[in-house]
């Protein structure tokens, strides 16, 4: 045998078998293997982290999917109307769940009592009623209902209904269940989740009243910084007991149509086309006026090609349902553009026109058309240096035409009577007060229009629901908001009028308050006023308007520094409010 290494190498290689490619004992490794291998060499901290992110992932799929397979669920009755040229979608029908109203408003709610409209159930309060800075206060009794029932509603079969796409896909992103599916339903319901002041409005056809709300998500959980905003609409009886599955058809249906596409079921989500910007999306602060007995919501709402506007939407219609409102090139748009105060007569509007008062002071009337939304205006009066404060006073409910007690003679003036809302700052009961008034305007033939007197502030015996929800001092806001005149009639041999009116409370909940002697009050202070008023006042009242609706006198503008009056009125009204119920 050779003895150099390299010969004995050669030797052993030119000997030996050839050996195989691989040992079948070591097979070559395969992909799962080799991923184990290089899963190995990864530190163990960065294995942690990606860990949880595949397990986050793997959360976030399961319960998405589990939401898609059972989303049948998440909405109680409620059907939902797409507003675009497209037919109408319905919800399947499901079992609701129960019912949780506004679980972090700790109020106790106040049953609706049959004998509500006995004169045993008014209370009075005397609030100012003023003419002008040259003329005093008039204190006249007022009463309304001693009690005041909260509208009740289901915040949490709301929410999951959102979430269900009841008001369109849209509004069911924004809502934010993606990032919130870790948070418990009840922190959500409380921390971010609000329904703001409803809006009644009775039908004698049908027999109900029906109400809209605005309903708000928050993603930072502050009720006056909403994301999201869409309407709700429910139907009560006489009594404010709530219809479930009441069905209203469709003013401009097909004769014979059934089913969904033929009307509205009671609850439900109105869909409303928006643009999506950081905050305060959808529409807001929805307010109601009768037209041809149907009603029409007025809201504002942002667009990325107009800014904020105003709309309105026919909710029992099909066809067009809704409308931008466009003014007239005589006067300057705002930066924001709200607080329209309806006003609409079934014999001069007809059913294609509405009026609006577009501002208090100057006195300033609008004429739209509701099919195309064009504004004309119609009125404008004077200015005067005194009544720079009006901005103060903002639109509320709609105007409502005082009620006669025979036949209306249409060639006489005509008294509207409205509740704006007022908002003052650093008052002396929080930074900011919000409390309804009440105001006259009166209307004459040649189409001027003047308001006759304002009452700066209505609290109808209501301790108001502070801001933080807990009592009712005043604290950073103090909101008693008026929303709608949901129908105002003469009852009885004696012809008493009663008012039912709808205000909301911290933003949050809604109060039903009934007036009687509201016609009675307004002709006092009519009657007074017309004696101690300056020669530039409206003048002197010749005819009552509880007998006919109207008066003889003839209105060239609001009396001077009615306004600052009023607001001076107010603040001390506010302030001794504020002295009562002190800061926490």
């Amino acid at each position: 045998y050779p003895t150099h290494p390299t010969l004995v190498l050669a030797s052993l290689a030119h000997t030996m078998p050839e050996l195989p490619t691989h040992n079948p004992k070591h097979p070559q490794p395969t992909p799962a293997r080799l991923a184990r291998r290089r899963w190995r060499l990864i530190p163990r901290r960065p294995r942690r982290i990606l860990l949880l992110l595949l397990l986050t992932l793997c959360t976030t799929y399961t319960t998405a999917r589990l939401s898609y397979l059972h989303k049948d669920r998440i909405s109680a009755e409620v059907s939902w109307y797409s507003y675009t040229f497209s037919p109408a979608h319905r919800v399947p029908p499901y079992v609701p769940p129960s019912p949780v109203s506004q679980e972090h408003v700790h109020v106790p709610r106040t049953p609706v009592t049959p004998g509500m409209r006995d004169p045993l159930g008014y209370r009075s309060e005397t609030p100012h009623a003023v003419h002008g800075s040259q003329s005093p206060a008039i204190l006249q009794p007022l009463h309304h209902s001693a009690e005041h029932p909260l509208l009740p509603d289901d915040l949490r079969g709301i929410r999951r209904a959102l979430l269900g796409g009841a008001a369109g896909r849209r509004a069911a992103k924004e809502s934010g269940w993606w990032r919130e599916f870790r948070t418990p339903e009840n922190t959500i319901l409380r921390d971010k989740w609000y329904r703001f002041g409803g809006a009644p409005l009775w039908l004698p056809q049908e027999g109900c009243y029906i109400v809209f709300t605005r309903v708000s998500y928050s993603r930072v959980g502050r009720r006056n910084r909403p994301h999201l905003s869409v309407i709700r609409g429910q139907a009560f009886d006489a009594e404010w007991n709530e219809l479930h599955g009441k069905h209203v058809a469709y003013g401009d249906a097909r004769a014979g149509s059934q089913g969904p596409d033929s009307g509205v079921t009671y609850p439900a989500f109105f869909e409303v086309p928006f643009d999506v910007e950081s905050d305060w999306n959808g529409p807001e602060d929805p307010h109601v006026v009768a037209v041809a007995g149907e009603p029409v919501l007025v809201f504002n709402m942002f667009s990325q090609s107009h800014g904020r506007g105003m709309y309105l939407l026919r909710p029992h219609r099909q066809l067009q349902p809704l409308t931008r409102l466009q003014l007239p090139s005589t006067l300057l748009p705002r930066t924001l553009e709200k607080n329209w105060t309806p006003l609409h007569h079934p014999i001069d509007d007809g059913p294609g026109t509405l009026r609006f008062v577009y501002s208090f002071a100057p006195l300033r009337v609008l004429r739209c058309g509701i099919d195309s939304g064009a504004c004309a205006l119609v009125f404008a009066g004077s200015a005067s240096p005194t009544d720079a404060r009006a901005e103060d006073v903002r639109g509320g409910t709609q105007f409502v035409q005082l009620p006669s007690r025979g036949s209306e003679s249409d060639h006489r003036e005509r008294l509207w009577v409205a509740f704006p809302k007022l908002h003052t700052v650093v008052c002396g009961c929080g930074g900011q007060y919000y409390r309804p008034m009440l105001t006259v305007m009166q209307e004459t033939p040649d189409g001027s229009y003047a308001l006759r007197f304002l009452v700066p502030t209505l609290t109808f015996g209501i301790d108001v629901l502070a801001w933080d929800l807990q009592g009712s001092h005043c604290d950073m806001i103090n909101v008693l908001s008026p929303n709608s005149i949901a129908q105002w009639t003469v009852e009885g041999d004696d012809d008493e009028d009663y008012l039912t009116l709808a205000v909301s409370e911290a933003d949050v909940q809604t109060r039903i308050v009934v007036l009687r002697g509201l016609r009675k009050y307004i002709t006092a202070v009519l009657h007074s006023g017309s004696t101690d008023s300056s020669p530039t006042d409206s003048g002197s009242t010749d005819s009552s308007p509880t007998d006919s609706g109207s008066t003889d006198s003839s209105p060239t503008d609001s009396s001077p520094g009615m306004f600052e009056a009023a607001l001076d009125d107010a603040e001390l009204q506010c302030a001794a409010y504020g002295h009562m119920h002190g800061a926490a």
